[in-house]
């Protein structure tokens, strides 16, 4: 029994202290002067002067128009006229400006200046943007293309703050501290709804038809109009049309994920593809340069089968964020940032040689390659493939310190061949377009029939060569063709000779040529005789048949 007593003594001094907290409120301390009054005090600090009774209640006065110099009097914050509480100017981007209350003028928003109840600022251009900070750590980032007015901005004491923001068309997005205060109050009001909170994390939008969109990412909104309240939870967001009560809360899409971000972006313009979401009807993707994404540089809403175009964007690290968006209009939960790293220098150089889809005639079957020089290289990385993919890879050469290099003996076939540039620090960048080439083998020596030396001309014929354009003829009287007798190009597959008077024996070989003017081979040497005089005929010479035939003739006469 003497065990349960301090447990039953701690739960009634939690249960008598518990009206004392719920009621608990700031109090203010304020020390009275010389010819000071109640009614005085309460004209210049209560915001209603007329709740000076509520002020006699607390300090128990009896006759409340009795009070002494050096006294002191307990005031409510609730009952205090607020003090002007401003925001700070702590990011600015692109054009935003700012016009004060009781100007007419727009100016120029500046970073560190201070802005109070009256201010309107205005964001102009996608790459436009600002940021309001309170002194509690309540930060409003306003969006481009925006209109956002400052209604309100007032504080009651150490923590009573109320704040009014007016948001004519853009978007903002707010992250409220949680207020101290059970009397403090956060609303942004817009043409068509008003958002009440005290401390959350939201996104508020309006349109061009005045529609109000509304979307909590931590905490709970009030959404109002018409006389009737939504309340947003985490995760939930709401749609409010103009002259009309709030819809129902639903529930925030999730973030698409993109799927084909790459370690790193060797080239510019990229693509980047996002999984699908359920229910999405479109996606926004924004790329900045910062993890707060206060410097927006490239972003889109996009249908969820296209992708995300980037482009203009310099060699460096940046940080994509990307949400859904459903029918209604309600953007999601943003994911967290993903790094997009781009690194397009140095640039592959430009190919001189050999041209895309040459044809490489080299009877050493080998290719002179040139480039033109990248200024930020120090070498470069060649590769050649016998297919376009580059799996089969025949010849892969890096660390070439010239724009230029000679190959080895290649196979007669088609290759495909790609250069990258180095840089000082080893990083090889993106891969030039792939090229072909084809080392075109010379056409076939055409084998030469059998020299017909039967008339007075000397008939040499070969077999037509169907890659062949024209011939190369030669004839010489020594089998290796050091002393060349005739030497000829021709048209047609053969060549007719006058029979040499010489007697002994000939060579013959032709050669093919292309369209190209690519000789190849020369075929086998095919030889013929030219027999001497003597060997010509068998018998008398018809010289001597003449001679004795004029002698008979003459001695016949004389008889």
């Amino acid at each position: 029994m003497l065990k349960k007593i301090p447990l039953l003594f701690l739960l009634s001094c939690i249960i008598l202290f518990i009206p004392l907290l719920l009621c608990s409120e700031e109090l203010v301390d304020v020390k009275i002067i010389k010819s000071d009054t109640l009614i005085g005090l309460s004209k210049k600090l209560l915001e209603d002067p007329s709740r000076w009774p509520e002020i006699a209640k607390v300090n128990n006065l009896k006759k409340p128009y009795r009070i002494f110099p050096g006294d002191k009097l307990i005031m409510p914050s609730r009952l205090l006229r607020p003090e002007p509480y401003p925001s700070t100017v702590t990011f600015v981007s692109g054009e935003a400006m700012v016009r004060a209350k009781g100007e007419s003028d727009w100016r120029k928003l500046s970073v560190y200046e201070k802005l109070t109840e009256g201010s309107v600022i205005r964001t102009a251009g996608s790459g436009s943007s600002a940021e309001l900070t309170y002194s509690d750590g309540t930060i409003v980032y306003i969006r481009p293309d925006t209109t956002v007015g400052i209604a309100a901005s007032g504080k009651r004491g150490e923590t009573i703050t109320e704040r009014r923001l007016i948001v004519e068309t853009g978007r903002i997005i707010t992250k409220i501290k949680k207020a101290l205060g059970t009397e403090s109050r956060f609303e942004i009001h817009t043409p068509s709804a008003v958002a009440g909170v005290k401390g959350t994390e939201f996104r508020t939008s309006v349109d061009d038809q005045k529609t109000t969109r509304s979307e909590v990412f931590e905490g709970v909104v009030q959404l109002s109009a018409m006389n009737k309240n939504t309340l947003l939870s985490q995760g939930e967001g709401a749609l409010v049309n103009k002259g009309e009560p709030p819809l129902n809360a639903v529930k925030l899409l999730s973030s698409p994920k993109p799927v084909s971000l790459q370690s790193i972006f060797k080239s510019i313009p990229f693509d980047i593809s996002f999984e699908k979401i359920e229910g999405a009807d479109k996606y926004f993707a924004v790329i900045a340069s910062d993890m707060e994404f206060k410097f927006p540089l490239h972003q889109a809403v996009i249908k969820p089968n296209e992708k995300l175009n980037v482009s203009g964007l310099k060699d460096g690290l940046y940080y994509m964020r990307s949400s859904s968006i459903d029918a209604q209009g309600l953007e999601g939960m943003e994911s967290a940032p993903y790094e997009v790293k781009i690194r397009v220098n140095p640039v592959p150089p430009f190919t001189q040689s050999p041209a895309d889809k040459a044809e490489i005639r080299s009877r050493q079957k080998t290719v002179e390659f040139s480039w033109l020089k990248v200024s930020d290289a120090v070498s470069y990385h060649l590769q050649i493939a016998e297919d376009r993919e580059f799996t089969e890879v025949v010849n892969d050469i890096s660390g070439i310190k010239q724009p230029e290099y000679m190959t080895k003996p290649l196979d007669y076939k088609t290759y495909y061949f790609r250069l990258c540039s180095a840089a000082q620090d080893g990083y090889e960048a993106a891969w030039s377009d792939t090229q072909s080439f084809t080392v075109v083998p010379p056409p076939p020596a055409p084998p030469v029939d059998k020299p017909d030396d039967t008339g007075k001309e000397i008939q040499i014929r070969w077999q037509k060569v169907q890659r062949a354009s024209q011939y190369h003829f030669q004839m010489a009287k020594d089998s290796s063709f050091k002393n060349v007798l005739v030497d000829k190009r021709v048209v047609m597959p053969s060549v007719a000779l006058e029979k040499p008077t010489e007697p002994g024996t000939y060579f013959v070989r032709t050669s093919s040529i292309d369209h190209k003017d690519f000789e190849g081979d020369f075929s086998q040497p095919q030889s013929f005789e030219i027999k001497p005089p003597a060997q010509e005929k068998k018998g008398m010479p018809y010289e001597l048949i003449t001679i004795i035939g004029g002698a008979l003739l003459i001695l016949l006469l004389a008889l």
